[in-house]
């Protein structure tokens, strides 16, 4: 005669069945298990760079609005081999849109021997207005150069600078380009702050 199910032998017999599948569960592949939740966000060249240049051209295109025409001509009064602040809104103008068009073009203007020629030679900004419209152009100029590259040529082409024949990322080279205008941005700043403009924190950064 069979022996006879106790209680515990009947609720062990229906337990071994979950059992079984959790551990079943737990060789499925990671994929599998995390099925249906939203991917990871991850950090796409494009995206950044026009993050960054964003915040770089607000905040220049902000304190070139703190400028007027008759201060154009002021430079430091000490030192030597100071912009004037035309010469540096000029500057501004071609110091990042430029640079990354031709980087993503790996085509430059010629130089000529000079490439850093004295600030007495360099051109000056005609007025305020004028170069806060060719600033916008210049940021339409990077961004454009950034949607062409895309996130493929940016991560896998080397180019170089005139000024500097060490091969960098094309991401590398576009955001080389946002420090750059952010270091001449600075410099703007602190001119605005020698000429006894009420400038402050915010206004370095756009905020």
């Amino acid at each position: 005669m069979a022996p006879r199910k106790t209680k515990a032998t009947k609720q062990g017999a229906r337990t071994k069945p979950a059992v079984a599948k959790k551990k079943a569960a737990a060789r499925k592949p990671a994929a599998k298990r995390t099925a249906g939740r939203s991917p990871k966000e991850q950090l796409h060249w494009t995206g950044y760079l026009g993050q960054i240049a964003d915040a770089a051209y607000r905040a220049t295109d902000g304190l070139m609005g703190l400028c007027d025409d008759a201060g154009l001509a002021w430079k430091p009064a000490t030192g030597a081999n100071w912009m004037t602040t035309g010469q540096l809104l000029e500057h501004l103008l071609t110091a990042c849109g430029f640079c990354a068009d031709c980087f993503e073009k790996n085509r430059w203007p010629d130089f000529g021997d000079d490439m850093l020629p004295a600030a007495e030679h360099l051109p000056t900004a005609g007025s305020v207005s004028a170069a806060r419209v060719a600033l916008a152009k210049d940021k339409e100029l990077f961004l454009a150069a950034v949607r062409r590259a895309g996130e493929s040529r940016l991560t896998t082409e080397k180019v170089t600078a005139p000024w500097n024949p060490t091969p960098y990322f094309l991401a590398q080279q576009m955001a080389f380009s946002v420090e750059h205008l952010i270091v001449h941005k600075a410099q703007l700043y602190y001119y605005l702050k020698l000429q006894g403009k009420q400038v402050h924190t915010g206004h370095l950064y756009g905020m």
